[in-house]
């Protein structure tokens, strides 16, 4: 592609392996990215930016020490983003480091924060705990960029979830959708928050145009959300709800975790489709298991 053309006419620019490297995240090949940001941090060993993202490469890998202590270096050279403390928190619990993550939260909070992503991130960091916070600093995230999508739906997220406000959060919503009609993640989004309003026909024009356009598993699983719920008053929408959710469970099982704790899905777990589902969920998973004792036998022989 074009970056790595770029590569190949400038080897010495360090912005030519920053650029694939982004984009290589973005279409997930994780190992490539780490490897362009290895590259960045040969040639300018002092810019933090190119620690951070090798950061978030090997957190995609699951190489959570190497992430904690690229993310360490970032500090030490001194990144302005803040979010370095909340990522490196996050890391240091999926090590069990409860200690650790709990004293660089503590940090980041009173780190002064400047940029988008980093307003985020803090607010993110106390979701459990403070959500008045959380939205304040979200909407900090929203005064230095009011077109900035992943503040306007965390907006709305804490809006309807977590402080009762769901005419707020259609609001921020409908922001993005404003500015791009066809956006899939805020249709999905406002199709929730209509069912939970009782907006059926509403709900109904949102999921037929998400649809027409997307089939990630996240996006399906919060229009079966949408139809559980409309499903009190129209019953075929339970069997929409199930289609789809059989879909996304199909493609990754551990959606159907979160089925049996999302309070959208209430409706649809009282049915009996949802319980077949869940036994034969269960069957999978259990000769799943039987199958990986089985190859490790074999190689043990």
């Amino acid at each position: 592609g074009c970056f790595s053309t770029a590569v190949s006419l400038e080897p010495r620019s360090h912005m030519a392996y920053f650029q694939r490297g982004l984009n290589r995240m973005n279409l997930k090949k994780y190992q490539g990215a780490m490897e362009d940001f290895a590259k960045v941090i040969k040639l300018r060993p002092k810019l933090t930016a190119g620690y951070l993202n090798r950061a978030l490469a090997y957190r995609a890998l699951r190489k959570f020490p190497a992430a904690i202590a690229d993310l360490t270096k970032a500090i030490e050279l001194g990144t302005p983003q803040t979010r370095v403390y909340f990522l490196g928190s996050d890391l240091r619990r999926l090590v069990r480091d409860t200690e650790g993550a709990e004293a660089v939260r503590k940090i980041g909070l009173v780190r002064i924060t400047s940029d988008v992503r980093s307003w985020i991130s803090r607010g993110l960091a106390q979701l459990k705990t403070d959500p008045e916070s959380v939205l304040a600093d979200f909407r900090q995230a929203l005064n230095l960029n009011p077109a900035s999508k992943a503040a306007l739906l965390k907006c709305a997220n804490v809006l309807a979830d977590r402080l009762n406000r769901p005419e707020e959060a259609l609001e921020a919503v409908n922001q993005i959708l404003q500015r791009n009609e066809k956006d899939t993640d805020a249709l999905a989004s406002r199709a929730v928050l209509n069912a939970r309003a009782g907006k059926r026909e509403a709900v109904v024009s949102d999921i037929q145009q998400l649809l027409r356009m997307s089939n990630e598993p996240k996006l399906l699983f919060q229009a079966a959300c949408a139809f559980s719920l409309t499903s009190a008053v129209e019953n075929s929408d339970a069997s929409k709800a199930m289609t789809l959710l059989t879909q996304v469970v199909q493609t990754d099982p551990r959606w159907f975790v979160r089925a049996h704790t999302d309070p959208d899905m209430k409706p649809l777990r009282e049915t009996a489709a949802f319980q077949t589902l869940a036994a034969n969920t269960r069957e999978i998973n259990r000769m799943k298991i039987d199958l990986n004792k089985a190859a490790k036998n074999k190689t043990a022989k």
